[in-house]
């Protein structure tokens, strides 16, 4: 009884700190919709809560420019190869990495992932980092990325992924994770 209500409240302040730092789609800031999302992530695996955030994500990202949704995209495919490749078991932590992020208190995640977790735990936690830093990269440049400028679109994208590749922070906060998850 006591672990879907804890899903269901993971989920509806994922879903509210999603739509809280995005909101660019009006049609999924609709506050029944998080709700029934919420509910249905409290009964199902976190592995549905994964994807559902996920969706939630990249619907934000469409309705602000589709550089940033290719973008997000690869962000993904990265996630997917090593995240559930090598630690497919560990949803929880990469849920709530980004969210510690918001929260102003990132460090724990490693901690306590080094502390009750495997070693496995570094890559979902690294994946939390790098998803992190890409849309803090888009909310952090929403006003030149949504605006129609007159760049070309393969201009655009080239510049969100270099924005998104060169971040050295990101590269050292992941590594400093990692290295204090398998330490």
């Amino acid at each position: 009884f006591i672990v879907p209500v804890l899903k269901f409240g993971l989920a509806l302040i994922l879903f509210i700190t999603i739509n809280s730092r995005l909101g660019y789609m009006e049609a999924i800031n609709n506050p029944a919709l998080v709700l029934v999302a919420a509910l249905l992530c409290s009964f199902l695996p976190l592995g549905v809560m994964l994807f559902l955030c996920g969706a939630f994500l990249l619907a934000h990202v469409v309705a602000l420019s589709l550089e940033c949704t290719a973008v997000l995209l690869l962000a993904y495919l990265f996630i997917l190869v090593f995240y559930l490749r090598f630690s497919g078991k560990n949803h929880l932590v990469l849920l709530v990495t980004p969210l510690l992020f918001v929260w102003k208190i990132p460090y724990l995640m490693p901690l306590a992932a080094g502390l009750f977790g495997t070693p496995a735990a570094a890559v979902p936690v690294v994946c939390g980092v790098v998803l992190y830093y890409v849309l803090s990269y888009v909310t952090g440049n929403a006003a030149a990325l949504g605006a129609a400028e007159a760049d070309s679109m393969l201009q655009r994208f080239r510049d969100v992924t270099s924005g998104v590749m060169q971040n050295r922070e990101m590269v050292i906060v992941a590594a400093a994770f990692a290295i204090t998850v398998l330490l």
